[in-house]
């Protein structure tokens, strides 16, 4: 795959909160294939405005699995909005590791029983 320059991975997080479903799914996919070089914008975007791109900024950040991504996961597990929050888990679970299992354990009291069941989930895979 070509590089994709700054430019092009700031083009790419500002997607994710776009209107159009296959929009985000496309700006998802280029920034995993991106990887590391995504990562701080990445991070970044867990405090846009929108939820959506909240959502899936963790999402990706998941999928690259990068160990920088751990505390602001951890914060992410604090969002406002649920499904960031069952996102967040969920990426902390794909990254693993002890600083992961740890945040998600505190996790389980969330009042969202779909975030305590993400969280659950995610603890088994990173145990």
């Amino acid at each position: 795959m070509e590089k994709i320059g700054t430019g092009g991975i700031d083009a790419l997080v500002s997607s994710l909160g776009a209107n159009g479903k296959s929009t985000r799914r496309r700006a998802s996919w280029a920034l995993i294939k991106s990887g590391d070089p995504a990562v701080p914008k990445l991070i970044s975007a867990l405090r846009d405005v929108n939820k959506l791109a909240r959502k899936r900024a963790a999402m990706v950040l998941g999928w690259i699995g990068d160990k920088r991504a751990i505390v602001p996961l951890t914060w992410a597990l604090g969002d406002e909005d649920p499904n960031v929050r069952k996102m967040a888990a969920w990426a902390l679970g794909k990254i693993g590791g002890t600083k992961a299992n740890k945040a998600l354990k505190q996790v389980l009291s969330d009042q969202d029983e779909d975030v305590v069941e993400y969280a659950k989930e995610a603890i088994q895979r990173t145990s």
